[in-house]
């Protein structure tokens, strides 16, 4: 499959650039946005499902500029989330910000589309295979309990891997566009 382009070489610069007080401002952000992301799951039921998957770009974002920035945020958006939506901090712990983290990891690190893909869709499907089966908590609705059978696995390693998938794509894309917004800026 494709190899991810340009999207390091944008975010590199920056990184050197960072003070302690960009980094605040960098945690202090991503932590806000997530939590009001998360929040609308609670509050905005069925559509809130969307709104909440969006909670993963921010914890893509900080893992780009440094790894150590995305576990950073991942912990500190969990800890906001255990004060304004308990019910949720655990779900985000193990799927939404388990996948940011994998993914810019796999960002960093990996470089090929279908690497990211795949070890950020098996972290995904783990998070949630956790949450189902040792925290017994019906992530997945009432009609999956923690007693799943290899048909409920096998669909929730799909969906995980596909998903994981989609965003490797978005997130590309994304860079791409910006990287070529600046471009143009400096030219």
């Amino acid at each position: 499959m494709g190899r991810v382009k340009s999207d390091l070489n944008l975010v590199n610069p920056w990184k050197n650039q960072q003070t302690s007080l960009l980094k605040m401002v960098l945690y202090g952000v991503g932590s806000g946005v997530v939590g009001a992301i998360c929040c609308a799951f609670g509050m905005l039921g069925g559509f809130g499902f969307v709104i909440s998957a969006l909670a993963t770009f921010p914890i893509i974002l900080a893992s780009l500029v440094s790894i150590s920035s995305g576990v950073i945020s991942y912990f500190i958006i969990f800890l906001l989330l255990c004060v304004i939506q308990p019910s949720e901090a655990y779900v985000y712990l193990m799927t939404q910000g388990l996948l940011g983290v994998v993914m810019g990891i796999g960002f960093k690190v990996c470089k090929k589309q279908m690497t990211i893909a795949l070890s950020s869709g098996i972290a995904l499907f783990l998070g949630i295979i956790f949450i189902l089966t040792v925290a017994q908590f019906p992530v997945l609705g009432p009609s999956v309990g923690p007693n799943i059978g290899w048909v409920v696995i096998l669909s929730i390693l799909l969906f995980s891997i596909v998903y994981s998938w989609i965003w490797v794509i978005g997130v590309t894309l994304a860079l791409n566009l910006f990287q070529k917004r600046e471009l143009r800026k400096k030219v």
